[in-house]
């Protein structure tokens, strides 16, 4: 195998990889709202967040949604995964971005590739 065949291919893969770790716990409606599936509320605020950004990826792959795959805020992500209190969210987020799993522009919160890759390969 040669180098450059480990290079990834963003679009080929990133979708497949996308749906198979968001398939068990989300769902997308028309009205451009992410559902979320009953083993989703069993996840700590941590394994909620990754899963929610790694769905908001995923709108990009929906015709007519692609505007819906941005980032989210402190306050989207406790408001729409119901964690309660502020500092749970703070503290998830640093401790996501510390290890690479998050980028923060401008106060909104994006996963990497490393994220999705990383809940990949643990399958």
């Amino acid at each position: 195998m040669a180098i450059k065949d480990l290079l990834v291919k963003r679009g080929v893969i990133e979708e497949k990889v996308i749906e198979k770790i968001i398939s068990r716990y989300v769902k997308y409606s028309n009205g451009g709202k992410i559902l979320f599936m009953g083993k989703f509320y069993k996840l700590k605020a941590t394994e909620k967040i990754k899963i929610y950004l790694i769905a908001k990826i995923g709108w990009k792959y929906i015709p007519g949604q692609e505007s819906l795959a941005v980032g989210a805020t402190n306050s989207e992500l406790g408001n729409e995964l119901k964690i309660p209190s502020d500092t749970t969210v703070r503290t998830a987020v640093k401790r996501l971005r510390d290890k690479g799993f998050l980028e923060t522009k401008g106060g909104i919160h994006s996963a990497t590739e490393q994220l999705t890759f990383e809940i990949a390969e643990k399958g």
